[in-house]
């Protein structure tokens, strides 16, 4: 086994085959330089919080990442504070200052060293979760992500209830809970969709909550919708779509679902831990029983996967169009930067490793938002509404608009008739032509 699999704080499922475990290895191996990039990338400027804290060993890194784990599996609730308050012996092999070793609860901003320990369990929970990209270099006192482009909008023509912010105050962020915590930096978890009523007034596609695959296809999002894809760090903005600017948001890297997905499920159990809101709990029922049932950031990671392998790899022409633009900038770094995307892409979904092991729906033309997607489908639906409004503008979009098969063949079975019948008459002419011309 490579070294670099070892590791990774995510072990492999032991029921897992050969195959799925040659897949869940080279996912750890991808992870672990992913991290050891991020350290690279940090070490280089002196200002960086890792820097600051002595940290250049991707190996203690990860064995620190392995106890923050296991502190949040245990901790009474996943406030930054409770968390750094039972990981101080696991975060201290991280300080090279043995007056930085003090892990009391904060209390101030002005307990310097207690801040960037805080600030350093916000960077690995973000790294371990990629719920949110934290900043490697985060101003002093302060709890600071990476908002994607599509928040980074004027705040003059801004118009959410909530705006973003990339920064947070620690002395008031670090006792709230996750959900509040991320809240405050006005972004949502995923929240699982309990309702799967569509409203009365919605358009054909939404009323039943169908969604129509060749809607979402990226042959048909790129030539007919005219949408632009944006590659984020995070699993949060995953199939966010900015209608005004044609942009949809997907995540970057699918080999981290991938290596979830095919983890030991007590390994993941952390994170489940952090969207524990997404789902609604029977009091009665024990937290161990609870923790076995509800799997909300495990599920979640799963349709990502499952959404990759529709809108990219479920038709053959999307497929191609990837393979096509495999080369042009943005698709050659997210295809350079993650170790499966490639394959998720180009080789048709049914006989992907994937596809049996996250039980994904079987291949069809239509899929049921609520059933198939509990959290994703609501995006789906958003995502099918825009591409129902879209029409062809010119003959050449009119030929590859293969959203309606039943319209596209008739459009097809027209031209064909037309154009025998044409040939026919043209024949007919030609030789009675013929014969006028003998006589």
């Amino acid at each position: 086994m490579d070294v670099l699999s070892v590791l990774s704080p995510f072990r492999n499922f032991d029921e897992n085959n050969a195959e799925q475990s040659k897949l869940h290895q080279l996912c750890s191996e991808w992870f672990v330089r992913h991290i050891g990039d991020r350290v690279q990338e940090s070490a280089a400027r002196s200002e960086s919080l890792l820097s600051r804290l002595g940290v250049a060993d991707i190996s203690t890194i990860c064995r620190s990442l392995q106890s923050l784990l296991t502190v949040v599996s245990d901790a009474p609730d996943t406030s930054i504070n409770t968390v750094l308050h039972l990981w101080g012996s696991g975060l201290s092999s991280l300080l090279t200052s043995p007056s930085s070793a003090n892990h009391s609860t904060i209390t101030s901003e002005g307990e310097q060293n207690n801040a960037l320990v805080a600030q350093a369990t916000f960077l690995f929970l973000g790294c371990l979760s990629m719920i949110y990209e934290p900043k490697l270099f985060p101003a002093e006192g302060k709890l600071e992500i990476v908002l994607p482009r599509s928040a980074q909008i004027s705040p003059r023509f801004r118009r959410q209830r909530q705006v973003p912010t990339d920064s947070l105050d620690i002395s008031s962020a670090s006792y709230l809970a996750f959900p509040h915590l991320f809240a405050s930096f006005g972004q949502r978890l995923p929240e699982m969709s309990n309702d799967p009523t569509p409203a009365p007034d919605s358009i054909q596609g939404r009323q039943a909550g169908v969604l129509v695959a060749s809607n979402v296809f990226y042959s048909n999002l790129y030539r007919i919708g005219r949408i632009n894809i944006q590659w984020v760090n995070d699993i949060v903005h995953h199939l966010e779509f900015d209608e005004r600017n044609r942009t949809l948001s997907l995540f970057a890297f699918p080999t981290y679902c991938s290596l979830t997905c095919l983890s030991e499920p007590a390994s993941t159990l952390p994170l489940n831990r952090l969207l524990e809101h997404a789902v609604s709990f029977d009091p009665e029922d024990a937290r161990d029983t609870i923790r076995d049932l509800h799997r909300p950031f495990d599920d979640y990671c799963r349709e990502i996967l499952i959404s990759f392998g529709i809108i990219f790899a479920q038709e053959r022409r999307s497929r191609r169009q990837v393979s096509k633009q495999a080369a042009d900038g943005d698709w050659a770094a997210a295809l350079g930067n993650d170790a499966i995307m490639r394959g998720l892409c180009t080789e048709r979904w049914q006989e992907h490793l994937l596809f049996n092991y996250l039980e994904s729906p079987p291949v069809r033309s239509n899929y049921s938002a609520h059933v198939d997607f509990p959290f994703l489908g609501p995006r789906l639906l958003q995502l099918q509404a825009y591409m129902e409004a879209q029409s062809p503008n010119d003959f050449m979009t009119l030929i590859f608009d293969r959203r309606d098969p039943l319209r596209f063949w008739t459009f097809v079975l027209a031209i064909g008739l037309g154009s025998a019948s044409l040939l026919l008459s043209l024949v007919q002419v030609a030789t009675s032509a013929a014969q006028l011309g003998v006589n």
